[in-house]
């Protein structure tokens, strides 16, 4: 039985999935605990990874190393994804990442120096 689930919705799912609760920005998470950086931060959050990135890149939290796995509907890799993958590789390039790893299963780790 499959028990993973999108807030995008992103496999069609008949199913509905409530979200109850307050959802805050990492960087406002990192303000209220008191941290200045994240040594590590994966993510594996089923096509929402996307708006995290860009959250990211947006309020210039510092993060030392980024593992994503970039979200391709049902493991089919449609031009439209390659490219939206494509498409986030060179943003964090841009905000000063270096792509260290990746692999077929759309893995992606990333490394800053410095943070």
């Amino acid at each position: 039985e499959e028990v993973s689930h999108s807030a995008l919705n992103e496999h069609k799912r008949s199913e509905k999935v409530n979200f109850i609760g307050k959802v805050n920005r990492l960087s406002k998470i990192m303000e209220d605990e008191g941290h200045q950086y994240i040594d590590l931060l994966k993510l594996d959050i089923e096509g929402s990874e996307y708006y995290v990135l860009d959250s990211i890149i947006k309020d210039n939290v510092k993060i030392k190393t980024i593992c994503v796995e970039f979200h391709e509907p049902d493991k089919l890799v449609s031009r439209i994804f390659q490219l939206k993958t494509k498409q986030y590789v060179k943003k964090l390039s841009a905000f000063g990442y270096s792509l260290v790893y990746y692999d077929d299963r759309h893995n992606f780790t990333f490394v800053k120096n410095p943070i």
